[in-house]
């Protein structure tokens, strides 16, 4: 089943899918995949495409079906800016902030626009942002003409405009309000200062008084009208004097302490405001009662949730003896209460959690992930500190009768090729606080998707039968090669069915050139040899398990699993079974090089788990019979 998907934004891990008569009703997985990145797309629905189908059977060939996925971009798009800006007449500048929410892909120019020239004087009217500095503040420094009008308070409205290739970055249009404070009537002069503060940091403000001489003290009272977003840490009280009353004095907001996520990740809600009121009082009537504030908005310093490295992983089924490979897991913020991780693996017949190092399972994942699984549990003493967690692939053969977390056993061995795995999250925290139970306390709700990867079957090797030939390699014409091995290997060549790709070499002995075990007993040493030690070998036909070899690339005999699927075939062999310890057999058909019936062959009957499936010695059989040649790939 070929699949089509077409994205710039997501990706897949598969571009067709293939079923058998063996397979057809089993699940098989597709992963999509919109990797982070730092632009901005609108959300979209995507077609993945399933078809035409390819098959010799009549009533699914040429069917299509599709599915519609939805991709939803957790950027945004548009320009942070200080959207109230004060000037004083005076000559006290303030300045316009601006940087983009989300990466371009083009330049981004960005214009502003003076309402009133005569009442302002802006350092640049244009500012560009590129790929590289998007999200580096850029401002433009604003003055307020100072004359000798009676204004009082003016506000005008500042129009910014951008312009880009970048199609999400084009004809955007905000506004920032200025207010210009006329320095020939009493204010307060405020300046200095953004209007942001993370958590656990501070900001010093500027102030100092503008307008007519006063002809005595003005107190400055300073105050938090929400203690528990910020406090004032120095300067709530201050102290002008008509000598004095133009030069800046200074008050400190200190944010909150930095602790848990609050969710004050917004820019500008009421949620994180902190309103700071500025009040004077005078024996001098013009400078009594003044009033003035500023909001300044505390942004969370962390988020919740879980950082997990790396990311991905690719695994072969051979790993499943050594001890896997390894990951890290910590909380991201500090949590108010302990979160406990269950970890699961979405295969467990291909891929395993470790235990060691984390909580082994003891049952209190079933209600949340649904199965017995390992977990670990992190709370405000090691919230930061990394947990390892190893994973391990593991072989079919290995949980072909032992269960599974799952309490199932797995399919008998064969081939799969390469399967797609994902170690799966489940949080849970009840206690937390109402903003960490949104990321947290999932339940027996996936919290997030953790790394994925693929598990290859690197230890399936195909055989397959060759048609039947007598005891004579050496003299056939219709084969090639430089000793009569490599003849009976080209055997196996022209005999390979179509479309099995790969290698494939005789199972056979003459000797010299080919040889089992040249050390009995230890079978060590060897010439030649065609198997490989600690792999399993399947029929091509139906994929079904032939037998797995040891550390010393030899059968393993006894196994339930193994042989008995050839029927009663036999197979030339050239192996002793006396003493059973692989050696070369003398009745190897005047070394495949007669076929009368003056020599005899040992040969093997491939449908037993004994020794007799690689030699029915001492019985032979003489060389004018035809048995087939067991091929192994390479």
């Amino acid at each position: 089943i070929p699949i089509t998907f077409n994205s710039d934004v997501a990706l897949m891990n598969f571009q067709s899918l293939y079923f058998s008569p063996e397979n057809w009703n089993s699940w098989q997985t597709i992963q999509l995949y919109a990797p982070e990145d730092e632009y901005y797309v609108e959300d979209h629905f995507m077609d993945v495409g399933f078809g035409p189908i390819k098959s010799e059977d009549v009533f699914y060939t040429g069917r299509t079906n599709s599915l519609n996925v939805k991709y939803i971009n957790n950027e945004q798009v548009g320009l942070w800016y200080t959207q109230d800006i004060q000037v004083y007449e005076s000559g006290y500048t303030n300045n316009l902030f601006i940087s983009l929410r989300s990466k371009p892909r083009d330049d981004v120019y960005v214009y502003v626009i003076n309402p009133s020239p005569s009442d302002l004087i802006f350092s640049t009217t244009s500012l560009t942002f590129t790929p590289s500095n998007w999200d580096s503040s850029q401002w433009i420094q604003i003055t307020a003409v100072d004359d000798t009008l009676l204004e009082y308070n003016e506000v005008f409205d500042i129009v910014i405009r951008t312009a880009s290739n970048d199609r999400y970055y084009n004809n955007l249009e905000y506004i920032s309000r200025i207010y210009i404070y006329d320095n020939d009537i009493p204010y307060i002069v405020i300046g200095g200062y953004t209007d942001t503060i993370t958590e656990g940091n501070w900001q010093v403000v500027n102030i100092r008084l503008t307008g007519v001489p006063p002809t005595h003290d003005i107190h400055v009272s300073i105050t938090s009208s929400e203690p528990s977003l910020c406090t004032i840490s120095s300067g709530s009280s201050l102290t002008f004097t008509p000598a004095n009353y133009t030069v800046d004095q200074s008050f400190t907001i200190q944010a909150r302490a930095a602790d848990n996520i609050d969710n004050l990740y917004n820019y500008n809600t009421d949620q994180n405001r902190c309103r700071v009121n500025i009040t004077t009082t005078s024996t001098d009537s013009n400078y009594n009662g003044l009033s003035s504030y500023i909001n300044i908005y505390i942004r969370d310093n962390v988020n919740a949730g879980i950082i997990f490295s790396p990311s991905s992983f690719y695994l072969y089924e051979s790993q499943s003896t050594g001890t896997g490979i390894t990951f890290t897991m910590r909380l991201r913020s500090l949590p108010t209460s302990p979160v406990k991780i269950c970890i699961r693996s979405s295969n467990y017949c291909e891929l395993g959690i470790e235990s060691t190092g984390i909580q082994a399972p003891d049952g209190s994942c079933t209600s949340i992930a649904g199965i017995d699984t390992p977990y670990v549990v992190f709370d405000h003493t090691n919230w930061n500190t990394d947990k390892i967690i190893r994973i391990k692939p593991r072989h079919d053969w290995d949980y072909r009768s032992t269960p599974t977390e799952t309490g199932n056993t797995c399919n008998p061995p064969y081939p799969d090729g390469v399967k797609s795995v994902q170690i799966r999250l489940y949080t849970y925290c009840p206690e937390c606080n109402q903003f960490e139970r949104l990321v947290y306390n999932k339940n027996n709700t996936e919290f997030v998707n953790g790394p994925s990867g693929n598990v290859n079957d690197d230890l399936d090797y195909f055989a397959f039968l060759t048609a039947p030939h007598n005891g004579d390699f050496a003299n056939d014409s219709n084969l090639t090669g430089s000793h009569v091995i490599a003849k009976i290997d080209n055997y196996c060549t022209q005999q390979r069915p179509y479309g099995l790709s790969g290698i494939y070499r005789a199972f056979i002995a003459d000797g010299t050139n080919r040889r089992a075990c040249t050390n009995p007993p230890t079978c060590t040493s060897k010439t030649n040899w065609v198997l490989y030690s600690n792999k399993y070998y399947f029929r091509y036909e139906d994929n079904r398990l032939m037998f797995k070899t040891d550390g010393n690339s030899l059968f393993i005999m006894s196994d339930p699993d193994s042989f008995g699927i050839y029927g009663t075939t036999n197979i030339w062999t050239g192996i002793t079974s006396t003493p059973h310890q692989w050696t070369d057999s003398s009745n190897n058909c005047n070394n495949w090089g007669d076929g009368t019936s003056f020599f005899s062959g040992s040969y093997g009957i491939p449908n037993t788990n004994t020794f007799n499936a690689i030699s029915n010695d001492p019985a032979t059989t003489t060389c004018n019979n035809a048995l087939r040649v067991l091929c192994i790939r390479q």
